[in-house]
Formats: structure tokens, C-alpha cells, sequence
């Protein structure tokens, strides 16, 4: 149970990154409209944002693609199945480590 909680944890931890390096993230960060910051990420040109900025928006794409890759799909499902406990007792283990 402790390892599926670590699991877990880091899984928590990996989502929180993913998140603050989403598109809504981004543009409440950067004061950009969701409509900008999505045309930067798919490589067009905003003439409202600067070069820095559009450099910033898509390194954080970046690291945001490299987390989700690294997540690969993982859930706290997933991780129970894996280690063959109730789905429930990967939140309790959470207590223990």
C-alpha cells in the first residue's frame, strides 16, 4: 500500500505541475486571452504578445507536453489495479508515508 501511495503522491504532484502550466493557467500568468496563448501554443503569431513572452508560452507548452508524456494516462485506478488494492486504499495510504 505505502508504494501505491507514493505512486500517488507523485501522480498528484505531476498533475498540479500539468496544471499550472495550462492554457487558463497561462493566460490569467500572463494577461493574454486564452485565444492568444492557444494560437502561440499551436505556432502562429500574435502581434500582441512579445517575443519573450512567446518564447515563455511555448517552453511552458513544452514542459507541459514532457509532464503529460511522463504521466502517460496514469490514475489513482491505474495505480490500484497495478498493486492490486482497492482504489480506496491508495488515498489512506497517503496517511502512512
Amino acid at each position: 500500500m505505502k508504494a501505491a501511495a507514493k505512486e500517488y503522491r507523485e501522480l498528484i504532484k505531476l498533475n498540479d505541475q500539468i496544471k499550472q502550466l495550462s492554457n487558463i493557467s497561462l493566460e490569467k500568468k500572463l494577461e493574454y486571452g486564452r485565444r492568444s496563448i492557444a494560437a502561440i501554443a499551436e505556432g502562429r503569431t500574435v502581434k500582441c504578445v512579445t517575443d519573450e513572452d512567446r518564447k515563455l508560452i511555448l517552453a511552458c507548452v513544452s514542459e507541459r507536453e514532457r509532464l503529460l508524456k511522463i504521466r502517460n494516462g496514469d490514475t489513482r485506478v491505474k495505480i490500484a489495479r497495478r498493486h492490486g488494492i482497492r482504489n480506496a486504499s491508495v488515498t489512506e495510504g497517503l496517511e502512512y508515508i
